[in-house]
């Protein structure tokens, strides 16, 4: 008699282990799409200023390459030279 109950007993446990694992999720995330972060503004103390007068366009715009190709080699792999 007891193994008849056994085959009817598994499923009803994994049903019962299904809802409450199911039930314990917050419906909100659930079902929501996630939202992307707002990045708020920086405070002015971390803002940077404007370039002096006395720094030519050309010259930060020299640095600004000069900058890119440094970048660039560092996330270039090693030669096996």
């Amino acid at each position: 008699m007891m193994q008849r109950n056994k085959p009817r007993l598994r499923p009803l446990m994994l049903l019962v282990l299904v809802l409450s694992v199911t039930g314990c999720a917050p419906a909100q995330t659930r079902w929501l799409a996630p939202q992307s972060p707002e990045i708020p503004p920086l405070p002015t103390e971390a803002r940077q200023e404007p370039p002096p007068s006395i720094c030519s366009p050309t010259c930060s715009a020299g640095l600004a390459t000069e900058l890119k190709n440094l970048r660039a080699l560092q996330t270039a792999p090693a030669s096996q030279d």
